[in-house]
């Protein structure tokens, strides 16, 4: 279990995590870690929400947090991540909600594969240049059901990009009228 007290540790540039030895909760403190440049959290037993602050410290250039027990929703600063934050990998854990529409900045990699996410936000696909966001969202192997709407499924650009990062879903879940072919997942 990680103690709130690395909150205290103001100079720390890296963190690393790794292994099924640490358990418990993120401490809120360290969004206090203004010197952070990566954050590195994997194949942990570390459960519940991603604190408020992570996603915006200063100096961050990425964060990996995969294959944990995270669970709940990004965190509100998803929509104010730090100016130097290119890479964000949360896959493998337990995540769930909507993705908000006003991601901006700089990330150029937003990995939510493997979580539990039920829709795909179409407009990171059909409007990407009034968003301001021109990264990639990766959200393969979640729970996304429905139908892809015409103005995508008729654009080739859109249609591809669409199956690049949302193929294949979970068993029992994808778009019932999508144009590439299903696959048996687990």
């Amino acid at each position: 279990m990680l103690s709130e007290e690395i909150g205290k540790l103001t100079g720390l540039r890296v963190l690393l995590i790794d292994g099924k030895g640490f358990e418990g909760a993120l401490p809120t403190s360290i969004s206090n870690l203004k010197n952070l440049e990566e954050i590195s959290i994997v194949g942990t037993s570390i459960m519940g929400q991603i604190p408020e602050g992570i996603l915006s410290l200063p100096k961050v250039w990425r964060i990996i947090m995969s294959e944990c027990e995270l669970s709940g929703e990004l965190p509100k600063d998803i929509t104010e991540t730090a100016p130097s934050l290119v890479r964000i990998d949360l896959s493998r854990n337990h995540l769930k909600g909507q993705l908000p529409n006003n991601i901006k900045g700089t990330l150029l990699e937003l990995y939510l594969d493997h979580n539990d996410y039920t829709k795909f936000p179409y407009e990171y696909i059909t409007q990407r240049d009034i968003l301001g966001f021109k990264g990639d969202i990766y959200m393969d192997h979640n729970k996304i059901t429905g139908i892809i709407p015409d103005s995508i499924l008729h654009n080739p650009k859109w249609i591809g990009d669409l199956n690049l990062y949302t193929n294949p879903q979970k068993k029992g879940y994808g778009y019932a009228n999508a144009p590439w072919p299903k696959i048996n997942n687990n």
